[in-house]
Parts: C-alpha cells; structure tokens; sequence
C-alpha cells in the first residue's frame, strides 16, 4: 500500500511541476509575442524616418544642382 501511495504523490507532484512549468511558458511566450510586436513597430518607424531622411538627402541634393552657378571655367 505505502508503494500505491508512494507512487500516487510523485503522479501528483509530477503533473502539479508540470502544470507550473506549463503556466510559465505561455507566460513567457506571451511576453514574447509583445516583445516582437514591439520590435516590429519599432522597426517600421525606424523604416519610415530612414526613409523620409533619404528623400530629404535627395531633395537637398537637387536642390543644390538647381541653385549652383555654372562654372565658367568648365567648357561647354
């Protein structure tokens, strides 16, 4: 009977730790998930300054093609 019994417990206690370290990994994959949404958001705002920077840097450059005066000594 103390083997029954003895080997119920550890059952118990072994469906108990695995039920815990169940809890703690849809915890953990849940931080996880928020963790990639919030990459993700940061990377697509980086995306778009990175971009508008670029279409700056462009702009800026023709703009300075427009405005520079031709140099006289280059031929034509």
């Amino acid at each position: 009977m103390t083997h029954q019994s003895s080997s119920a417990d550890v059952n118990k206690c072994m469906t108990e730790r695995a039920n815990e370290v169940d809890d703690h990994l849809d915890y953990l994959l849940g931080r996880l998930s928020l963790v990639v949404h919030d990459f993700n958001q940061m990377r697509g705002g980086l995306g778009e300054a990175l971009e508008s920077l670029r279409v700056q840097n462009l702009q800026k450059q023709a703009d300075s093609q427009v405005r520079r005066p031709p140099n006289p000594r280059q031929p034509i």
